[in-house]
């Protein structure tokens, strides 16, 4: 079942999400699903008519293999500037903005899972696709409290600054990560992406001993994973069954 579901951020912004339940009625494990640009950029049913990633695809894929999915759409309040805020487009403060925004909807969407009564409270995680998955490892760096982090091909977004995966990858951010992280990365991927995971972000981690797992070789560039691929979904799933169930 997938419905459509409204919470509030820390700021009242209104986020409108997707939200996945499994057939089974019992306490499940949860999962944040973090989408890409194009869908902040166009909304959900604009995404999905013209072809980029469809969220409700990913939530039910998640809702199959026993876990309850949100999926928040991440349109909130945008200005004109974020809205333009695409690839090497966007101004640095409008890119931090898109950032700092999204940390916001994932510190409330793990307050609404855990306000559920089919959520096993201590076993939340987090996927994140691109921009999302930028996001996800910035969640990953501030909270202590997820149990499973999924980064897929994770946006390396220059122009964000602070915000930007090349700072996120360095050792003393990394440093602050306790949760296990799966990594997914495709062998043509953009090489902003594979540069800064091949050379700072999995050295970084392994020379901390950090808990991850990473594959960077599936076969394809970085919209390959606008849609559920049996290449990585088996992958992921593994890697999420092994942490939350």
């Amino acid at each position: 079942e997938v419905k459509c579901v409204i919470f509030k951020t820390n700021q009242n912004e209104m986020i409108d999400a997707l939200y996945g339940v499994p057939s089974v009625v019992k306490m499940h494990p949860a999962v944040i699903f973090n989408h890409g640009t194009g869908v902040r950029m166009r909304g959900y049913s604009k995404a999905v008519a013209e072809g980029h990633m469809n969220v409700k695809d990913f939530v039910i894929a998640l809702a199959k293999k026993g876990y309850v999915a949100l999926a928040p759409i991440r349109t909130f309040e945008q200005s004109r500037a974020q809205k333009r805020a695409y690839g090497t487009s966007g101004s640095t403060k409008a890119w931090q903005n898109v950032i700092e925004g999204g940390l916001r909807v994932v510190d409330s969407g793990a307050d609404f899972l855990r306000s559920q009564p089919e959520v096993a409270n201590d076993k939340i995680g987090i996927i994140g696709f691109s921009e999302g998955g930028l996001i996800s490892l910035w969640s990953a760096i501030a909270r202590k409290d997820f149990s499973a982090v999924v980064l897929m091909s994770p946006a390396s977004i220059k122009k964000a600054r602070k915000w930007n995966l090349r700072n996120a990858a360095r050792e003393s951010k990394v440093a602050k990560i306790s949760s296990p992280v799966f990594l997914t990365m495709g062998n043509r991927d953009n090489k902003p992406i594979r540069k800064q995971v091949t050379t700072r972000f999995i050295p970084n981690m392994e020379s901390l001993s950090k808990n991850l797992k990473y594959k960077i070789d599936y076969p394809g560039g970085h919209k390959w994973f606008w849609k559920v691929r049996k290449h990585y979904w088996k992958d992921i799933i593994r890697f999420l069954d092994q942490e939350l169930k």
